[in-house]
């Protein structure tokens, strides 16, 4: 996706905070699924706008979060209070953590008039494209993805032939 599908997803999500929060957590941090699925609040330091994560693997990681996905994590623990130790991105009536969200992908992706197949991943594979494109060095993006080969990161840079350019700039970072 380009950042500006990205917005438009983003936009379309505001009111559903559930899914705006997700979507940022996405994107913005360039979680997989399972890491997003599993957050809780306590992951989550605002003050030093910072958020810990158990990657793929089991080893943990701290990102940094910029002002938009803090307010989008803030606005859902306000509408969902939580106690310590439940998930942020909960099942209201069990408490599990999220399964699925294709179908809240598809109806918010046709509310922004996207029309291309988009699944969980396409976020992190959309900053990751968006990094490298944009001349970010492989190493950072490799360190911000937890890959741990820098080839599986070097594959973001043939996407683009130039540098990459968009009308709305970076978002969410």
């Amino acid at each position: 996706m380009s950042p500006d599908e990205v917005v438009r997803i983003v936009k379309a999500a505001e009111a559903e905070p559930f899914y705006k929060a997700f979507f940022l957590c996405l994107y913005a941090l360039g979680f997989r699924f399972s890491e997003v699925r599993f957050l809780k609040m306590e992951n989550f330091d605002f003050e030093n706008s910072v958020v810990k994560v158990r990657q793929k693997g089991g080893s943990e990681k701290m990102e940094p979060i910029s002002g938009q996905v803090i307010e989008a994590v803030r606005d859902l623990a306000e509408l969902w209070p939580m106690a310590p130790g439940e998930y942020l991105f909960k099942l209201r009536k069990t408490g599990k953590p999220i399964g699925d969200i294709r179908s809240a992908i598809k109806r918010i992706c046709h509310l922004a008039g996207i029309i291309k197949h988009v699944t969980p991943h396409t976020f992190r594979h959309s900053i990751a494209t968006h990094l490298m494109g944009a001349g970010v060095n492989a190493s950072i993006v490799q360190r911000f993805l937890g890959h741990a080969q820098i080839t599986t990161t070097q594959f973001y840079s043939h996407v683009f032939d130039r540098p990459f350019k968009t009308s709305t700039g970076f978002i969410f970072r």
